[in-house]
C-alpha cells in the first residue's frame, strides 16, 4: 500500500506543534489593572448638559429675560423630570440588585421597587414638592405589589437549583384559620422561602441522610441530628421537628374545667338565630389576649373539635335584652345544633373570650404537629444471637417453603446461604421431598432438612408432592444466579406481575416471589428481615386540622415519595391520639437508650427490650394502616 510520506509528516509535526507550542507572554499578562469602584446610584442631571440657550442648566436665565421665558426653561424642566426620575430609579435599583435578590426575609428590606431622590437637577426646589419618602415608596410598591414580586424573585432562584416551592400547606393552614390573613399568609411562606434559601446547600447534601443518635456535645445529653428529610418536610410544610418536645400530644386541661356534659343545654339553629348573633367583621379583626376562660367540656368528636373552634363562624353571642343580662356564648356542635360554652359580664367580655379560645385551639394545632421517622434497620439490636433461616414466598403471598424445623436452622448468615444453595440442588430432585409430621422436608445428599413445606400451603387447600415439587422447581430456576436462564425467568415474572397487576380485583393480582430471610429467637418467635432493610415509616397525628385536609395529605405524600430514594420502601401512617400515645409510650425511651448507646458495641438488654417492643408496635400500626 503507497501513502504520502510528505503529507503524513506534515500532518504529525502540525498535531504534536499544536500539543507543545509556547507562547510568548510579555509584561502585559503579568500585571493586574485596579479598577477604579463607581456608586452607579449616583445620577447627574443631563439638564447640565443642555446648551446655556435653554436656560435650565445651572446659569439659568437672566433676571432681565421676560416672566414667559422663565415659565418656559421651569416648563422644560419639569417635562424632563418625569424621564431623568425614571433613570435615577434605575440606577438605584442596579445598585440596591444585592437587596434585590437577597434571600434573607428577616433582615433584607420589604421592597423590591428602588428609588431615589434627584439632587443634581438645578434649580430643582423651584418645582419640587415636599413629600414623605415612605408615601412616595407605598405608591411606587403596594404590599400586594411587594409579595407578588418577591415571590417571583425566590422561585426563580429556588429554580436555580432545580427546586420548587408549593404553598398549598399554608392555603390549607389561611383555609382553616390557622393564619389569620393574607398578608400574614405570604409572610410566613417568604419566610419559608427564605429559610429554604439560606439552608438549600446543606439540605441537598444532607438529603439522603437518615436518623442519626450520634451525641455532638458531650455537655448535653441525648442531643439527637434528625434526618435530612425530616428538615426538608419542616421547611416545605411547615410541620415543626419534634426538637425536645416529649410527645405530640398536647395538655388539653384547658378543656376540663367546668360543669360535665349532662349539664349542657342544646341549642336548635332556629332559636340561634333569634336570641343570637354572630360576630361582626370589625369585632374579628381585634386582637385579644388573657387567660383561658373555664369552658365546658364540648361532647364533640376529638378531630371535630381540633378544625370548627378554629372558625369564628361557629360561635356566637347572645343579645342582652337588658342592661344587667349576662352575656351567653354559643358553639355550632352539629350543623343544625348549638351549645352553650361560657357566660359572660358583657359583649367586650364574649368577643374577648372568643379570640381567646379560637387562638388556644391555633396553638394546640401547632403542638400537636410533628412526625416521627422510624428507620427500621435502627431497630435490629434485638436481632443479635439469634437463628438464621429463610422462606420462599409464592404469588398468593403464601409461604411455599420455610425453614421450620430446628435442624435447618443456621448460626450465621455465611451457613445460611451455603445452606440456600443446597436449596437449589437438591429441590431439582424429587427424590429428596419426603412427607412426615404434616409437612414436606427437603433433605440434602447428607440427610439433613434444608427446608419444610406445610401440607397446607393455601388455606384449606393440601398440596401433592408433584405441585410443590413443580413449584420449588421454578422458584429454583428464578432464584438461582447459577442457571443459565435465570435473567429471562426473572423478566418474564416481572412481565406477569405488571399483567396481573391491571387487574380491577385487588384480589387476583398476582405478586412477585420472594425470599425472605428470617430470623429466629430464643422464645420461637420468627422474624422476617425484610422488615429491617430498605424500609422506614413515617408516623403523623391525625387530628391537627391540616393534617385532615385532603390537599395537605395528598401533598404530604407526594413529597416524601418524591423525596426519598426509590430503593427505599416508605408506609405513611396516621395515628389518633390513643394510637400515639401507645407508640410515644414505646419510642420514647426507645430513643433515649439508642442515643446513649450509639457509640455501644453491643446493645444492652435495655435497648434490646425496648427494641423489640417498639418493633412490635410499628408492625401492629402498619397493618393497621394497610386495613
Amino acid at each position: 500500500t503507497s501513502f504520502n510520506k510528505t503529507r503524513v509528516r506534515a500532518i504529525f509535526h502540525e498535531t504534536w506543534s499544536k500539543k507543545h507550542r509556547e507562547y510568548a507572554i510579555g509584561s502585559l499578562y503579568n500585571t493586574y489593572k485596579k479598577g477604579a469602584y463607581r456608586n452607579p446610584v449616583i445620577y447627574q442631571s443631563i439638564q447640565n448638559h443642555f446648551p446655556v440657550l435653554y436656560g435650565i442648566g445651572k446659569e439659568g436665565i437672566s433676571k432681565r429675560a421676560p416672566k414667559e421665558r422663565h415659565a418656559k426653561a421651569l416648563q422644560l424642566k419639569a417635562y424632563l423630570m418625569f424621564f431623568e426620575q425614571h433613570l435615577a430609579n434605575h440606577l438605584s435599583q442596579l445598585g440596591h440588585i444585592n437587596e434585590f435578590f437577597n434571600i434573607d426575609f428577616e433582615k433584607g428590606k420589604k421592597q423590591t421597587y428602588f428609588s431615589q431622590k434627584i439632587q443634581s437637577i438645578p434649580k430643582i426646589e423651584l418645582l419640587e414638592k415636599e413629600s414623605d419618602p415612605s408615601y412616595i415608596q407605598s405608591i411606587l410598591e403596594d404590599a400586594t405589589v411587594f409579595y407578588d414580586r418577591k415571590h417571583r424573585i425566590f422561585n426563580h432562584l429556588l429554580a436555580r437549583f432545580g427546586e420548587r416551592f408549593d404553598d398549598i400547606p399554608w392555603q390549607v393552614a389561611l383555609q382553616c384559620n390557622l393564619i389569620k390573613t393574607e398578608d400574614d399568609f405570604h409572610e410566613v411562606v417568604l419566610r419559608k422561602k427564605s429559610e429554604f434559601l439560606l439552608q438549600i446547600e446543606t439540605l441537598n447534601y444532607q438529603s439522603h441522610k437518615g436518623a442519626s443518635f450520634v451525641i455532638e456535645d458531650p455537655t448535653v445529653s441525648n442531643t439527637i441530628t434528625y434526618s435530612g428529610l425530616e428538615h426538608l418536610l419542616s421547611i416545605k410544610t411547615g410541620i415543626p421537628i419534634r426538637g425536645n418536645r416529649s410527645s405530640l400530644i398536647p395538655d388539653f386541661s384547658g378543656l376540663r374545667r367546668r360543669a360535665p356534659l349532662s349539664k349542657e343545654r342544646p341549642i336548635k339553629d332556629t332559636d340561634s338565630k333569634k336570641k343570637y348573633r354572630a360576630l361582626h367583621v370589625n369585632e374579628i379583626e381585634k386582637n385579644y389576649e388573657g387567660e383561658l376562660p373555664s369552658i365546658k367540656v364540648w361532647d364533640m368528636d376529638f378531630k371535630t373539635v381540633f378544625t370548627e373552634a378554629l372558625h369564628y363562624e361557629n360561635y356566637k353571642i347572645s343579645t342582652a335584652s337588658e342592661e344587667h343580662d349576662t352575656i351567653e356564648i354559643i358553639f355550632r356542635k352539629e350543623k343544625d345544633l348549638w351549645i352553650s360554652v361560657l357566660e359572660c359580664d358583657s359583649e367586650e367580655e364574649a368577643i374577648r373570650n372568643i379570640h381567646i379560645i379560637v387562638a388556644y385551639f391555633r396553638k394546640l394545632n401547632t403542638a400537636s404537629e410533628g412526625l416521627y421517622l422510624v428507620d427500621h434497620i435502627l431497630l435490629r439490636d434485638f436481632l443479635e444471637n439469634t437463628a438464621y433461616g429463610f422462606s420462599f414466598v409464592d404469588e398468593d403471598s403464601h409461604s411455599l417453603l420455610q425453614t421450620i424445623e430446628e435442624e435447618s436452622w443456621c448460626i450465621s448468615e455465611k451457613e445460611r446461604n451455603k445452606r440456600i444453595k443446597q436449596l437449589y440442588s437438591a429441590g431439582i430432585d424429587k427424590e429428596t421431598y419426603e412427607f412426615k409430621d404434616n409437612a414436606f422436608h427437603l433433605k440434602h445428599i447428607k440427610k439433613n432438612i434444608v427446608i419444610a413445606s406445610h401440607n397446607r400451603v393455601n388455606g384449606d387447600s393440601e398440596i401433592d408432592v408433584d405441585t410443590l415439587f413443580e413449584k420449588t422447581k421454578s422458584i429454583n430456576r428464578l432464584f438461582d444466579p447459577s442457571h443459565t436462564e435465570s435473567g429471562r425467568l426473572r423478566l418474564q415474572e416481572l412481565e406477569k406481575i405488571r399483567l396481573h397487576g391491571i387487574s380491577t380485583n385487588y384480589n387476583q393480582r398476582k405478586r412477585q416471589r420472594r425470599l425472605i430471610f428470617q430470623r429466629k429467637m430464643a422464645n420461637g418467635t420468627i422474624i422476617d428481615e425484610d422488615f429491617f432493610n430498605l424500609n422506614m415509616t413515617i408516623l403523623l397525628p391525625d387530628w391537627p386540622a391540616r393534617f385532615q385536609d385532603q390537599r395537605f395529605n395528598t401533598y404530604l405524600n407526594d413529597l416524601i415519595r418524591e423525596r426519598v430514594p426509590t430503593h427505599i420502601s416508605t408506609t405513611i401512617v396516621w395515628l389518633d391520639r390513643h394510637q400515639m400515645k401507645a407508640f410515644e409510650k414505646l419510642y420514647l425511651p426507645w430513643e433515649k437508650l439508642k442515643s446513649e448507646e450509639v457509640v455501644s458495641e453491643k446493645p444492652s438488654e435495655k435497648l434490646k427490650s425496648a427494641a423489640l417492643e417498639l418493633y412490635k408496635k410499628v408492625r401492629e400500626l402498619r397493618q393497621i394502616n394497610y386495613k
